[in-house]
């Protein structure tokens, strides 16, 4: 949203304090042992099969997308070690967030970091997003499927009852 009063947005703007002169209080800073700490921490967060699993279809998309208007194909490049430093922000994130594996919310992350050029940020988000809505469908899709065989096995268990109740004495026989 921004700063919505222009006096307030002109004061932002020709403000020429540096971030060195910011003084952020004891409290709020991180120490060195901290930082070592969450480091080794971060270090034995986990990754899911699912996770990877969606890592590697996002790694596959990128590479044959169309990244102009002319749907000319273009192989976003994104080289192993870009790989590895954007699976340890995963790491980070589920870290920070309390958790010792990853979850598909982590992978939100890489929208931000896989693309090269300006061109490319808009379709790799959108592969990271159809990534993360196609692991929702599959389960959905699991879902409904569980959700139909429940609904067959009790409609066929409430017509044998019927049948049962309905049926002659001599039929039973």
């Amino acid at each position: 949203k921004g700063i919505q009063e222009e006096k307030n947005f002109c004061s932002m703007l020709t403000d020429t304090t540096s971030d060195q002169d910011i003084v952020v209080s004891p409290e709020l800073q991180i120490s060195k042992e901290e930082y070592e700490r969450w480091s080794k921490e971060i270090d034995f967060v986990t990754f899911p099969a699912h996770v990877l699993k969606s890592i590697n279809q996002i790694r596959q998309a990128i590479k044959n997308v169309a990244v102009t208007d002319s749907n000319e194909c273009h192989d976003v490049y994104v080289s192993d070690r870009r790989w590895k430093k954007a699976v340890n922000l995963l790491r980070t994130s589920a870290f920070v967030h309390g958790r010792r594996k990853t979850d598909l919310s982590d992978i939100v992350v890489l929208a931000y970091c896989l693309w090269n050029e300006p061109v490319e940020c808009a379709v790799v988000r959108e592969v990271v997003t159809d990534s993360l809505f196609a692991a929702v469908n599959r389960r959905r899709a699991q879902l409904q499927q569980r959700v139909a065989k429940a609904v067959r096995m009790k409609r066929a268990a409430e017509a044998l009852k019927e049948s049962r109740q309905q049926a002659r004495p001599e039929d039973a026989n």
